[in-house]
């Protein structure tokens, strides 16, 4: 079965979905949107419940006008039942009425309040890693590291670095830590490992296997643009 998506929507948020249905199309991510997709003699009725059965990835469109709508209400409450994976995108900065906080409460909501570029950019990436169903541990590559500490907090030079390196040991708090190559980081205290961004990455990807960007994000607490540029140097 085709893997796609199903954007989730109000009208009058035409201009945003176009918006994001012109990357998906450039990114040659399938996708399924009303009313585009509805068959010539057939109603939304029928099509759309089969639509979001099938789907591999819901999108719904986070606004003001979507919150009003039953429809995109109906649509959201099938996508939880069937237990899709869902990727919301949020194009204004309404709060969440209740019933969003019920349906999306263990979700991440990617934002395009700042960029809807580097929004759209973010969720699209999240999308691909759910298509492929394959983390990117087999092509890691190793980086050759000098013995250095580093804190990127105080170090003008790392301020903008998307592969944070510690300053400290995360344990006991000190900083007399060396590099053993690989991102990791031992304290010369304690006795443990600290690790980079990227290898605390890779770590969560060897122990949990397949997984999105936005569970990486939630459970590294590492900031969404550091892991996408994991991906990239794994992609390259």
């Amino acid at each position: 079965m085709e893997k796609y998506v199903f954007v989730s929507y109000s009208s009058k948020d035409r201009e945003e979905v176009g918006r994001l249905i012109d990357e998906m199309r450039r990114w040659h991510i399938p996708y399924w949107v009303a009313p585009d997709c509805i068959l010539p003699g057939s109603n939304y009725a029928k099509e759309i419940p089969a639509a979001i059965k099938n789907c591999t990835v819901f999108i719904p469109i986070i606004s003001a006008n979507s919150q009003e709508s039953i429809w995109v209400e109906k649509e959201i409450d099938m996508a939880v039942s069937a237990k899709k994976t869902i990727f919301p995108l949020q194009v204004d900065s309404s709060d969440l009425n209740d019933m969003y906080k019920f349906y999306l409460n263990n979700v991440q909501i990617v934002s395009g309040l700042d960029s809807m570029d580097a929004g759209i950019e973010i969720l699209l990436r999240s999308v691909m890693v759910k298509f492929n169903e394959k983390p990117p541990v087999a092509v890691i590559k190793e980086e050759k590291e000098e013995v250095k500490i580093v804190n990127p907090y105080t170090d003008r030079a790392n301020v903008f670095r998307t592969n944070r390196i510690p300053g400290m040991c995360v344990y006991c708090a000190n900083k007399d830590i060396a590099s053993e190559g690989g991102g990791a980081y031992l304290c010369r205290k304690c006795g443990r490992y600290t690790y980079d961004d990227f290898r605390t990455i890779r770590n969560y990807l060897e122990k949990n296997g397949t997984s999105t960007m936005i569970d990486i994000v939630k459970d590294t607490k590492i900031p969404w643009k550091n892991v996408v540029s994991y991906i990239d140097s794994c992609i390259d």
